[in-house]
């Protein structure tokens, strides 16, 4: 007795591929007709629409493979048809003259491991009695395909971008190049490696989030289970603090800006230690800040950061009694000098000033004094206690601290508030 034997099929196909991203087979057949030579009598054992199977095997590691099978509603065995149920073998009665026995038909059957799968559409067994002797005639496999994952070729590290960053860390680094591996590649800067949350994967692409370091420059190196790349070179560059400005008085509260590279990160700005209050990371290269209180002199400002500090040595100066309020006395206009100008006779009236930029109402007091705001108008200042009518007149030129002072004849008395300029 011959064995069970595809005899035709008007479209058999069968492939198998392997490429960077996959392994692939495939297998379908149209219009099968099976027959059992010297049992069947040149009649169909068995004919069927369609079978096909594909098996597919990713590269990536992190996609699973996976397996599938086509089948028809039904087929047709030794003249009966048979609806398919791929959830159990189907057994028919052969009924052909002469033999009997049976046909056993295990539809869809799929074997998936982590690298490999398989799947065949249908396995047709028959056990035929002949003359009454039972004999296994044979077994045939319809529809098989099977695949495994390719080997991984060894990754490759063309380029990082950009190439330098700060010593904080945190920053966002691209390395350019070949066969990255998606959940399974690791990087490693400094011979220290990266977790994997701060890393993500394409193929040619690596993102890694650096962490912090001291400056200077490290390998990067990404490493698959083909291989190593040989290293690339990152540069950390250390943070600077380039200026701290205004200065301002040892009692602190002054507002602060300083301007450098590399802030992002930062943790706090100490001034000789002290920590400063109301930080704020405007931008890279720049913090707003509230001084601390200080001694009288400079102070090393130190911004904190992870890695590397940036660190200005007297950096900021701390003014003795600067913003107290209250400026020593000044001498009365001195009498009996005139200037020359309006014949009058210009004897000054004595008196002291308080330290403020005015004087007390009635007090008859000559000029302030008290040194000016620096942050008023250089040219003009708001006097009070002057009279407000009269033939006197009163000039304040605020150049280089100079303050000329000339009073008419006529006395200062009265009270009200006059803006001069």
């Amino acid at each position: 007795l011959g064995f069970v034997t595809l005899v035709s099929g008007s479209a058999v196909t069968s492939t198998a591929i392997s490429t960077a991203t996959e392994s692939r087979g495939t297998t379908s057949i149209t219009n099968a007709i099976v027959e059992v030579p010297g049992l069947t009598g040149g009649n169909a054992l068995l004919t069927a629409s369609s079978l096909s199977a594909e098996a597919v095997c990713p590269t990536d590691r992190t996609a699973a493979t996976t397996a599938t099978v086509g089948l028809p509603a039904t087929v047709v065995v030794a003249g009966t048809t048979v609806t398919v149920d791929a959830s159990t073998p189907v057994v028919v009665a052969l009924g052909l003259p002469g033999v009997s026995g049976t046909a056993t038909l295990d539809f869809d059957t799929r074997t998936i491991t982590t690298d490999t799968a398989a799947s065949t559409a249908l396995v047709l067994t028959v056990n035929a009695v002949v003359a009454g002797v039972a004999t296994t005639t044979g077994t045939i496999t319809l529809a098989q395909a099977s695949c495994e994952r390719p080997a991984l070729p060894a990754p490759t590290a063309l380029s990082l971008a950009p190439p330098s960053g700060p010593t904080a860390g945190g920053q966002t680094v691209t390395v350019t190049g070949s066969n990255f591996v998606p959940g399974a590649t690791t990087v490693t800067i400094g011979g220290v490696a990266i977790p994997a949350t701060a890393v993500t994967v394409g193929g040619w692409w690596h993102n890694v989030d650096v962490r912090d370091e001291t400056a200077g420059p490290v390998s990067v190196v990404v490493t698959t289970s083909a291989g190593s790349t040989p290293p690339l070179t990152y540069t950390y560059v250390a943070p600077t603090l380039t200026t701290v400005s205004p200065s301002g008085p040892t009692s602190g509260g002054t507002s602060v800006t300083l301007t450098g590279t590399g802030f992002i990160g930062a943790t706090g700005v100490t001034f000789d230690g002290v920590p400063a209050t109301g930080v704020v990371v405007v931008s890279d290269t720049t913090i707003t800040l509230t001084t601390p209180a200080g001694a009288a002199g400079t102070a090393d400002v130190v911004v904190v950061l992870p890695g590397a500090d940036a660190t200005k040595l007297a950096g900021f100066t701390y003014v003795a009694g600067a913003g107290a309020g209250a400026g020593a006395g000044g001498s009365g206009g001195s009498g009996g000098s005139g200037d020359g100008d309006d014949g009058d006779d210009d004897s000054g009236s004595g008196g002291s000033g308080d330290g403020d930029e005015s004087v007390d109402d009635g007090d008859g007091s000559g000029s302030d004094g008290g040194s000016s705001d620096p942050s008023s108008d250089e040219t003009s200042i708001e006097l009070g206690g002057l009279p407000s009518t009269g033939g006197g007149r009163v000039v304040l030129i605020g150049l280089a601290g100079l303050l000329a002072l000339t009073v008419g004849v006529a006395l200062l008395m009265g009270s009200g508030t006059r803006r001069l300029s």
